[in-house]
């Protein structure tokens, strides 16, 4: 199945026919294949949200990429969509960025850095961004000393995103840098 949704995907053909040859005679079906169409209804931007035209920049990005494709893919599909649409925008970004933390060494983060201004992090496949999902870019805003960032998840049936805000910079005891 999986298979068939690559090629119809990549080949942009919506029909097609399935043939068994491992059977005793020969089994046929006649295919369709339909993707599922989103868009990132973005909320209005929160007052933490420090540069408006960098925010609406990723969330076009992603609404692209959906356009593209539709809905229903793996989180390394996605990411691998994302990155080609920042070059092909001339965004500048940083994939999986290193911060060092303190005690610990380097360590690499899964998210994107963009424009050292916002942090970006995909999830795919669920429903919606959990509070485990923005947790997660709380800690890589932390570690890389951004103000904020952007949760996108490309789910089975819609897509779903949330501004996060970095967690309180008095508590943060660790050391970050952009690599």
């Amino acid at each position: 199945l999986e298979f068939r949704r690559v090629l119809f995907r990549s080949w942009r053909i919506n029909t097609g026919m399935l043939f068994d040859f491992g059977k005793a005679s020969l089994l046929q079906k006649r295919v369709i294949y339909s993707s599922k169409a989103g868009e990132f209804f973005a909320p209005p931007l929160p007052d933490f949200v420090d540069d408006e035209p960098v925010a609406r920049t990723i969330v076009e990005c992603a609404n692209t990429c959906l356009r593209a494709i539709g809905l229903g893919h793996r989180e390394s599909t996605w990411t691998g969509l994302m990155t080609a649409s920042f070059r092909a925008d001339g965004i500048p970004f940083v994939t999986n960025p290193v911060a060092t933390i303190a005690r610990h060494g380097p360590a690499a983060l899964r998210c994107f850095v963009i424009d050292r201004k916002a942090a970006v992090t995909v999830t795919a496949l669920g429903t919606e961004v959990s509070a485990m999902d923005r947790a997660h870019l709380q800690t890589c805003l932390r570690w890389l000393d951004l103000p904020w960032g952007i949760a996108l998840h490309f789910g089975k049936e819609h897509a779903d995103m949330k501004y996060v805000t970095a967690p309180d910079r008095k508590s943060t005891r660790l050391n970050s840098s952009h690599t």
